[in-house]
């Protein structure tokens, strides 16, 4: 066993106490292996002189009131063998029983989502529709305003077709500004109606699965 595997096991075995105490016995032992180093002894012998790492934190431990983890010697001959790792045994995996209804069941939610869907959600989603449909409407016709200023202004040039023409390019804007919004409202219902669809078929079906 070095110096490095020596102090790293009596650090593993110190976990107990205060770090800046665990510091302090191991700057001492480091001091040891230096001198023991200086007067020509190699780290495996330092360390068996030493004694092993384990036994000398319960040592430590016992000396503080502390319990010892008293560990069996992992060496011989200066080699150092690592800590044996307990490995534990994978939990088995527990097999959830899947969705099991009856035709019955199945039959039953598909009523009461679809009854839901045409008592209460009917009413505001056709309102929708005729809100955006006369929308579209409005704002296509605003777009196409300023071509009846235009006939106007052929026929005849006066103040009076000027302001036409002016009020109707106007109302073009606006017919514009109509029209964007008409097209972020559909296709947020769009989407909206798709993910309320797809939920309305997973409910039937049992419900999500992962």
């Amino acid at each position: 066993m070095n110096q490095e595997h020596f102090l790293i096991e009596l650090k593993l075995n110190l976990v107990d106490l205060p770090q800046q105490e665990v510091l302090k016995i191991l700057s001492h032992y480091q001091e040891k292996f230096r001198l023991g180093l200086e007067a020509g002894k190699s780290e495996e012998q330092i360390a068996k002189e030493l004694g092993h790492p384990s036994r000398l934190a319960a040592t430590i431990l016992s000396d503080r009131g502390l319990p010892p983890h008293l560990k069996e010697d992992h060496y011989s001959q200066g080699d150092w063998v690592e800590f044996e790792t307990q490995h534990k045994a994978p939990k088995p995996k527990k097999d959830y029983p899947k969705n099991c209804f009856s035709p019955f069941i199945y039959f039953v939610r598909a009523v009461f989502i679809i009854g839901v869907n045409l008592v209460i959600l009917s009413i505001p989603i056709v309102s929708l529709l005729f809100l955006l449909f006369g929308a579209w409407i409005s704002g296509i016709v605003l777009i196409f305003a300023p071509v009846v200023g235009i006939l106007g202004l052929i026929n005849v040039v006066s103040a009076a077709t000027l302001f036409q023409l002016f009020i109707s390019i106007l109302l073009c804007g606006l017919g514009l500004f109509i029209t964007v919004i008409c097209y972020f409202l559909t296709s947020f219902s769009l989407k909206l109606f798709r993910r309320y669809f797809s939920w309305s078929i997973r409910m039937i079906s049992g419900g999500s699965q992962a």
